[in-house]
């Protein structure tokens, strides 16, 4: 019994050195594509930052004239 339970020990620990190993692949594959994406947003930072700063304020105007026509 105590020979089965090493048995099986070994086997899921194995598997999960597997599994790890998959993750840890799928993980630099990831961000190298990440890291591909977030230098093309690097470059617009401060344009999306300015947009949305601006569209908040943009709706609540709008929103403030919306009301006022309807009462």
């Amino acid at each position: 019994m105590v020979n089965v339970i090493r048995l099986l020990a070994t086997i899921n620990s194995d598997a999960s050195y597997v599994d790890s190993d998959i993750a840890r692949s799928n993980n630099n594959e990831m961000k190298n594509k990440r890291n591909k994406f977030e230098k093309k947003l690097d470059e617009y930072n401060h344009t999306m930052e300015l947009v949305r700063t601006i569209l908040p304020v943009v709706i609540i105007v709008l929103q403030i004239i919306i009301l006022v026509k309807i009462i």
